[in-house]
C-alpha cells in the first residue's frame, strides 16, 4: 500500500451554519452547530486514508481534552498518529467556522499546539520521511518547520507536494524544492502578483510562476476545477456542475486525494481527475471530513460525473 506522510496541523473545528455571514458588529441567528476533527493536516491525512493510502500524520496537539478527542478520532479513521506528540504548554489548535446558505465559509484559526511543531520533531521522524512515497505539507505550522520538512524529504529522496496556505509562511526557495505546488487563486496572486479572475489571467499567473522556477503547479479554481501546468503542458480539469452545500475542507479533500493516488503511482492526470471529483463530492454534504467519500463511493461518483479535461 502506498504511504503518504502528512506534515501539518490538527484543529478542533467549531462550525456554525447560518443563512448569511454577519456584518461587522452584527449578530445573526444560526440554525446548526458542530464540533469536529479538523485542521489542514488532519483533513488531508483522513482524505488520503479514504482514498486508499497508508496515511501517517506528523503533528502536535495540546495536553487537553480536545487534543485527546482529536487523536481518538484520527485513530478511529485509520490514520497513523505515532508521530503526533502533545505540547504541554499549548492548547489544541482551534478553528471557528461560519458557513452561509450558499456553502461559502469564513474561518478564524487559533494555532495553539500547531505552533509547537518544530525542526526537532521533523528530524525525529526521519524514518517516516524515508519510508513514505509522498510527503504532503501545508503551512498552518511554523515556516521553519515547513522548510525543514521539505529539506529532509529532499535529503532522503521522497517527493513533496505542498499547499502554501497561509502563503506568507513559505519561501520561494522552499517551493522550488517541491515536486508539486497546489494553490488556489488567492495564493496564486500572492505568489505571482497576478489577480486570477479568468482564463487569460490564470495563464499569465502560471507563466509568472514558471519563470520563478515552480515547474509543476496545480491551480485550483473552486467550482471551475483546476489547471495543471508543467512546463509547456497545461490542462484544465473541469469540475461537475453542482450546487455546493458546504465548501469547508474541499481544498484539503483535493490535496489528500491527489496525494494518495500520486503516491500510488497514478499518472498526474489520473490523480488530478480523482482529486477534482473527490473535492466536488465533498461540497455536497456538511462538514469537512464528514463529507469525504470512500473509494467505492468515489468511483460511483466518477461514473455519474466522468472527468472532463481540456487543453488551455
Amino acid at each position: 500500500m502506498a504511504k503518504v506522510l502528512v506534515v501539518g496541523s490538527i484543529n478542533c473545528d467549531i462550525s456554525v451554519y447560518c443563512d448569511r455571514h454577519p456584518a461587522a458588529g452584527e449578530t445573526v441567528t444560526g440554525h446548526d452547530f458542530a464540533i469536529s476533527l479538523g485542521g489542514k493536516g488532519a483533513n488531508q491525512a483522513v482524505a488520503s486514508k479514504l482514498c486508499g493510502a497508508e496515511s501517517h500524520l506528523l503533528a502536535r496537539v495540546g495536553d487537553d481534552s480536545n487534543g485527546r478527542d482529536m487523536l481518538s478520532r484520527l485513530n478511529n479513521r485509520g490514520v497513523d498518529t505515532s508521530d503526533v506528540r502533545q505540547a504541554k504548554e499549548f492548547t489544541t489548535g482551534t478553528a471557528l467556522i461560519t458557513v452561509d446558505k450558499t456553502g461559502e465559509n469564513r474561518i478564524v484559526v487559533v494555532a495553539g499546539a500547531n505552533e509547537a511543531l518544530d525542526a526537532a520533531d521533523i528530524n525525529h521522524a526521519k524514518s517516516s520521511f524515508r519510508s513514505a512515497d509522498l510527503v504532503l505539507v501545508q503551512c498552518e505550522i511554523p515556516a521553519a518547520t515547513v522548510a525543514e520538512a521539505v529539506l529532509l524529504a529532499a535529503r532522503v529522496g521522497t517527493p513533496v507536494a505542498i499547499n502554501p496556505s497561509p502563503v506568507d509562511r513559505v519561501s520561494l526557495e522552499t517551493l522550488q524544492a517541491c515536486s508539486y505546488i497546489i494553490i488556489n487563486e488567492i495564493e496564486a496572486e500572492s505568489l505571482s502578483s497576478v489577480a486570477v479572475t479568468g482564463a487569460v489571467s490564470a495563464q499569465k499567473c502560471l507563466d509568472v510562476l514558471g519563470r520563478q522556477g515552480l515547474s509543476c503547479v496545480i491551480l485550483t479554481l473552486g467550482s471551475d476545477g483546476c489547471i495543471y501546468s508543467s512546463g509547456d503542458y497545461r490542462r484544465h480539469f473541469l469540475a461537475p456542475d453542482l450546487r455546493a452545500v458546504d465548501t469547508t475542507g474541499a481544498g484539503d479533500a483535493f490535496l489528500g486525494c491527489f496525494a494518495a493516488y500520486t503516491a500510488g503511482k497514478a499518472t498526474n492526470e489520473q490523480a488530478i481527475s480523482r482529486a477534482v471529483a473527490f473535492a466536488s463530492a465533498s461540497t455536497q454534504r456538511y462538514g469537512a471530513q464528514e463529507s469525504y467519500l470512500d473509494m467505492d463511493q468515489l468511483e460511483a461518483f466518477i461514473q455519474e460525473f466522468p472527468p472532463r479535461v481540456t487543453p488551455t
